[in-house]
């Protein structure tokens, strides 16, 4: 099934050449002093320039979208914390005098959300998760809440790295 997949496309490659009015292929220097590229915009266009262009403007296309799928799945993720956040700002500001991260966080996934052309696809929590979640959390005493509390806090960095070096990327 793949041999007679890749011969199709094959044959369709180069029907496509040939209806574009392209005489050959170029190929590379065989003997190995040529460094070969897998950018065919690198090469000489046998297509005078279209092909480089469609490629392109694919690139461009696949980067546009792969911006918007990161930063709706950035967006997302903030607000699925927020639960989360809520419950370590409860529990640890009783103990310890703390800077609450819940609104800048907030902030944030609002931020990331109106970078987007789409904002509506952003993946908000149901109300009715985020309440059972909460109960959950509440229900947990002694040393189960303390592990709880660091998982979720080990989470959050990790996430917070990653949210970092993605908008850095961006």
């Amino acid at each position: 099934m793949s041999v007679l997949l890749s011969a199709c496309c094959f044959w369709a490659a180069a029907a496509l050449m040939m209806s574009s009015g392209a005489r050959g292929f170029p190929l590379g220097d065989s003997s190995g002093d040529e460094e070969f590229s897998d950018d065919p915009c690198a090469r000489p266009a046998p297509v005078g320039g279209s092909l480089c262009l469609a490629l392109e403007l694919q690139r461009k296309a696949a980067s546009w979208n792969a911006k918007e799928t990161c930063l709706r799945k950035l967006s997302s993720g903030l607000y699925a914390f927020q639960t989360f956040l809520e419950y370590i700002e409860e529990t640890c500001m009783e103990v310890h005098n703390t800077a609450s991260i819940l609104p800048e966080t907030q902030r944030l996934a609002d931020n990331l959300q109106l970078m987007m052309n789409s904002p509506d696809t952003v993946t908000m929590p149901l109300p009715e998760i985020q309440k059972v979640i909460s109960a959950k959390l509440r229900e947990q005493r002694g040393w189960n809440a303390t592990v709880i509390k660091h998982l979720i806090l080990k989470e959050f960095t990790a996430f917070m790295e990653k949210t970092t070096r993605a908008i850095r990327c961006l």
